[in-house]
């Protein structure tokens, strides 16, 4: 073995939640998409089909949703940030011009 591979240790790490097992599903969809019958309470994959936790999918729209409305507020935040750099420094007078004036009116 090279020096940077160490081996998997043998040992099992001691958990502090005794008694309890936790099952991990494999699955090979996203579940991005949601068919809801709000008659029966009954959410389901609209890609694989398969039946989904309705509060799985409450917690996800949601953080999606709150991933968005950060992304909007980072975007409005850049935007602020542009609109406030509206000067240029001339380098060859180095006088500060307004870019938003058309290039003959600032001296160019």
């Amino acid at each position: 073995m090279s020096n940077n591979i160490k081996k998997f240790p043998n040992t099992k790490k001691r958990s502090n939640q005794a008694g309890k097992v936790f099952l991990v599903k494999e699955t090979k969809c996203f579940h991005g998409e949601y068919i809801v019958d709000e008659r029966l309470d009954h959410v389901e994959c609209g890609k694989c089909g398969e039946h989904l936790n309705p509060m799985y999918v409450l917690k996800r729209i949601a953080m999606e949703e709150s991933r968005e409305h950060e992304a909007l507020y980072n975007i409005n935040i850049a935007l602020e940030d542009a609109a406030k750099k509206t000067k240029w420094k001339c380098g060859h007078c180095g006088k500060f011009s307004d870019i938003r004036l058309p290039a003959r009116i600032r001296g160019a």
